[in-house]
């Protein structure tokens, strides 16, 4: 008869104890400590990054506000020094203030950065608005120099024209003389503005010596002459020529009244001076000066000796 033999097919059991599992570890002593200080340590780490990030933004704020307060300090002295420079230096004196804004923009942003002391970002973001607003001051010396030096140009363009159209006036009947102001004139004019087309300043202070011609004339009551040199240069003075024939006209009224009213209150021979032929303006000059004008026979034909180049060859 063969044994059976009874087969448990059902694993281990744990057996408990007052409710205590057997496979459960109580943490030990050693192991919580190592836990607080670990976290200790985490705790004071984070803190100290929080600290840090205060720092490094405290830090960035104050040297943003030092760079900010240099460029401030820096622009207002060349404000300064702008004001300064053109209070002080006009036209001539002035033409070379491109350099002088420059140089001083360049010495007065180099004083700043190293009383700054600026380094790292700091220095770069210092230089770089030092650098724009070195630019910016420089543009306004480079502007200035070249209005100042255009204003004196043409003050000393106008006054060199003003004199040599007085001197035609003076000299009015010399044509050699006033052969010679011309030339002149082109020389300076070219010279002056040297690769510009100057035939319109050429041709217009020939117009203005044309007009100082007659009014040469005119200064010495000479009205015959004056109606000779306006036939001579009417072609030449364009739209002023009939500005010109009424300033004629007008003087040789007034002279005609003058005459009038001189012999309105002389008698001769009996006959009252309305009575009398009225003297002729000849009359009147060679009375005045106690000589007569042979030499000038243009007087008499009515045409003027000056000898004013026409307009060709003149332009």
């Amino acid at each position: 008869m063969a044994i059976r033999i009874q087969q448990y097919n059902t694993g281990p059991r744990r057996i408990g104890v007052g409710g205590i599992d057997p496979g459960y570890q109580q943490p030990r002593i050693g192991n919580i400590a190592a836990t607080a200080e670990n976290q200790l340590a985490g705790t004071v780490l984070e803190a100290g990054k929080a600290l840090t990030n205060v720092a490094i933004k405290e830090y960035v704020s104050t040297e943003t506000t030092r760079v900010s307060q240099s460029l401030l300090a820096m622009q207002k002295e060349l404000s300064a020094e702008r004001d300064r420079y053109m209070a002080e230096n006009q036209g001539q004196n002035a033409i070379e203030a491109g350099q002088h804004f420059e140089k001083f923009a360049r010495e007065t942003a180099q004083k700043y950065f190293q009383e700054g002391g600026f380094s790292g970002r700091f220095a770069e973001m210092f230089n770089k608005q030092a650098a724009g607003t070195a630019l910016h001051f420089t543009e306004q010396g480079q502007a200035y120099g070249r209005q100042q030096e255009a204003l004196w140009k043409d003050s000393n363009y106008k006054s060199s024209v003003q004199e040599k159209l007085n001197a035609i006036s003076q000299d009015y009947n010399n044509p050699e003389f006033i052969e010679f102001q011309l030339h002149s004139f082109d020389e300076l004019v070219d010279g002056m503005f040297p690769g510009m087309d100057n035939r319109a300043r050429k041709l217009e202070f020939r117009q203005n010596a044309a007009g100082s011609i007659i009014e040469g004339y005119l200064s010495h009551d000479d009205i015959r002459g004056a109606r000779g040199a306006f036939g001579q240069y009417k072609e030449l003075l364009g739209d002023k020529a009939n500005a010109v024939e009424v300033q004629i006209r007008n003087r040789a009224d007034a002279l005609e009244a003058k005459a009038r009213a001189d012999g309105a209150g002389t008698e001769s021979g009996g006959g009252t001076a309305w009575n009398k032929p009225v003297p002729t303006i000849r009359e009147q000059r060679g009375k005045r000066a106690g000589t007569d004008r042979k030499d000038k026979g243009s007087c008499d034909t009515g045409e003027s000796d000056s000898v004013l180049p026409h307009a060709t060859g003149i332009a």
